[in-house]
């Protein structure tokens, strides 16, 4: 599958962790306190073996033998999703990420709860049931003093208010603009909404939506497309995308012929392809979420105007790239597809042993995307014990220390 990836990764500051460039957004960032270096770990509440979420959805402890944990993190992952394809992988990470450091943020021994963050499929910002009950149950006990969270950003959506501000939560894979920053696409509530007590609680390690989008501009530029017509799939991930691009076109020397959108309750799209046909393209930016039926826009795409390597190609976000494309066939050849991140190929040392370690401990072989999405979920993990180290092993500490995350060399 000869799939292209850009690599979008300009934020406001850069951090390297787990081996990895990523990014943490760090707009309208609280002010922060003086670190901690020795937590009184005595005064800090215990610790319990189980984590009280409606629907049994977080595991059991996970920490180091014969020590109980001072302070406790949540891992949040779509352990369902897929066919439980990567609920193995999730479970084993947090143990790859701690082990090394013997289950300790300096002073501090830490606790893991793996709990499930799945939503249905195509609940961008749509049905995700689990969230809130989840984000309840980690509020409701006071040794969770973070979120590390792998699930979609419809969640965080979710959860930031029902929070407070009070429990931070890191990000490995949301890439909303709106959780952070208002603009185009923008309820007129974000991103306050998701800070109802005026104090961030949100950071995420990936090149936001409308990065995205001016990175795929400005491939589309250097491929030499110049007549464009943007698709969005009718849901509010796909429309930012879409905004987005639309905006950065003009500076690219890219002409929008046209913007539309897709309907993911439809079965067939050749209509929509031979009036996009009518504009005279030579790419068609699809703006969404494959889960949205965009492997079926992939394949009338291809019927009507033609294959990707053909005189009109296609553009897609990340949404389009964590998911099964060989199973579209030759649809999807030649996609021009943003990254969020790094290429495995372009890790450093660590994400590569990191990725074989996890291998080594489920016995399978991990796609190139998946394996990423590990990575970036390790990363996410590393922030956070970092901060925690930093912090007095309280919620209120955590959220000062993680916002001066600064790593190098990581």
């Amino acid at each position: 599958m000869r799939r292209r990836y850009l690599v979008a990764a300009l934020v406001l500051g850069v951090v390297v962790a787990a081996g990895v460039l990523l990014a943490v957004t760090l707009d309208e960032k609280p002010e922060p306190v003086a670190d901690t270096d020795v937590a009184a770990t005595s005064t800090l509440p215990t610790v319990p073996a189980e984590l009280d979420v409606l629907g049994e959805r977080c595991g059991p402890l996970l920490h180091a033998d014969d020590v109980e944990p001072d302070v406790a993190l949540v891992f949040e992952a779509p352990l369902q999703a897929a066919n439980r394809e990567l609920m193995r992988e999730y479970e084993a990470l947090p143990g790859l990420v701690l082990d090394p450091r013997d289950w300790r943020a300096k002073d501090k021994s830490v606790g893991v709860f793996v709990c499930d963050g799945t939503t249905l499929p195509g609940s961008h910002f749509g049905v995700t049931p689990n969230c809130g009950t989840n984000v309840e149950g980690y509020l409701a006990e006071p040794s969770v003093v973070a979120q590390v969270q792998s699930s979609t950003s419809g969640c965080a959506a979710v959860q930031l208010p029902l929070g407070n501000g009070e429990l931070a939560l890191v990000s490995s894979v949301g890439t909303y603009d709106c959780l952070t920053r208002p603009g185009e696409g923008c309820e007129e509530a974000e991103p306050e909404k998701y800070q109802p007590l005026g104090r961030r609680a949100y950071l995420r390690l990936v090149a936001p939506d409308r990065v995205q989008a001016a990175a795929l501009a400005q491939l589309a530029a250097a491929e030499g497309l110049r007549r464009v017509y943007v698709l969005d799939d009718q849901e509010a991930y796909g429309i930012a995308v879409a905004r987005h691009f639309a905006d950065a076109a003009a500076a690219a020397g890219i002409q929008v012929v046209g913007e539309g959108s897709w309907d993911p309750r439809e079965d067939d799209y050749r209509d929509l392809m031979r009036r996009i046909e009518a504009t005279d393209p030579d790419a068609i930016l699809l703006g969404g979420l494959i889960d949205e039926n965009g492997s079926q826009v992939l394949s009338d795409k291809a019927v009507v105007l033609g294959p990707n390597s053909g005189p009109v190609r296609v553009l897609a976000p990340e949404g389009f790239r964590f998911a099964p494309l060989d199973e579209i066939g030759s649809a999807a050849d030649d996609l021009l597809a943003a990254s969020s991140g790094l290429t495995v190929s372009g890790l450093p040392g660590r994400g590569r042993d990191l990725i074989e370690a996890l291998e080594a401990e489920t016995g399978r072989k991990l796609e190139s995307d998946d394996a990423l999405r590990m990575v970036h979920a390790a990363a996410a993990l590393e922030v956070a014990l970092d901060a925690i180290a930093r912090s007095d092993g309280t919620r209120a500490g955590f959220l000062d220390a993680v916002f001066a995350t600064r790593i190098e060399d990581g």
